[in-house]
């Protein structure tokens, strides 16, 4: 699937925003900032993860203390390039959903202590 690099960036903004706002919704105190490209999502310990848009290849680059994933939109799943499984719900990491809120999940878990 070919994206317009518009219909991209529309993709990201929302993803963007449901992160946002599952953030907000959560019992802790986690801070969400969204700058340009970049997502930061920071705990109270101050461990972050951080998503950054890559318009060029579209692709979600995603970095927590536990790694880096880039992701690429193939079939309607977000396919990580260097690991290889798909998450099906990027929006749902700050919820420990998915399989790359698995993958990150110490990083998630030691922030929220």
């Amino acid at each position: 699937m070919t994206l317009l690099e518009s219909e991209y960036n529309d993709l990201i903004d929302d993803i963007y925003n449901r992160i946002e706002d599952q953030v907000d919704e959560l019992t802790q105190d986690l801070d969400v900032d969204s700058s340009g490209s970049v997502l930061t999502i920071t705990f109270p310990n101050s461990s972050q993860v951080i998503l950054s848009r890559q318009v060029a290849t579209h692709e979600i680059w995603v970095a927590a203390k536990s790694g880096g994933f880039h992701l690429h939109l193939t079939e309607g799943q977000w396919v990580c390039r260097t690991t290889a499984p798909s998450y099906r719900r990027p929006m749902g990491l700050p919820h420990n959903r998915g399989k790359l809120a698995n993958a990150i999940k110490p990083d998630i878990h030691r922030a929220t202590r």
